[in-house]
């Protein structure tokens, strides 16, 4: 691996228009600056490549049902509750935020994953709560889930 660099994104130095493909794969969620990060992506990708994108998102049923539990509870909300997520999405802020940068949104949709780090943590109920969402999200694809997952072009 003689051309792998540990450091971030902006230190990196790669010259415009240097990568076929960008995999950010539960990031975005984490980094202060979220456009500034879209935009040096965009900077990088070749003209017509693919970014693929996964976030969380914010919108689905049993995330408000913990955001209702922590509301009454006094405590904040799930996402922010961890110091680790410095923004949730939701479907509309995702392709608000690319097509900001001059990315053409391909594919979007919600899905669910019920093998996620949640399952050893719910109890009995709520494997069988995030079970059947998953089975839910099957029937009405991307129309339910707790994660977006986006394809984005830039633009030519």
């Amino acid at each position: 691996l003689k051309n792998l660099k540990l450091c971030d994104l902006f230190t990196a130095s790669y010259s415009d228009n240097y990568f076929d493909c960008i995999h950010l794969w539960h990031v975005l969620e984490h980094v202060k600056d979220p456009i500034a990060l879209l935009r040096e992506i965009h900077r990088v990708l070749k003209p017509g490549k693919e970014l693929i994108i996964g976030v969380p998102c914010v919108t689905d049923p049993i995330y408000y049902g913990f955001r209702f539990k922590n509301w009454i509870m006094r405590l904040p909300s799930p996402m922010s509750s961890d110091n680790a997520h410095t923004y949730e999405f939701t479907r509309s802020s995702l392709i608000s935020m690319l097509k900001k940068v001059d990315f053409d949104v391909k594919k979007l949709w919600l899905y669910y994953n019920p093998l996620d780090e949640l399952l050893p943590e719910v109890g009995l109920k709520g494997k069988v709560i995030i079970t059947l969402s998953w089975y839910l999200s099957k029937i009405y694809p991307g129309g339910y889930g707790h994660r977006i997952e986006a394809h984005a072009k830039k633009q030519i």
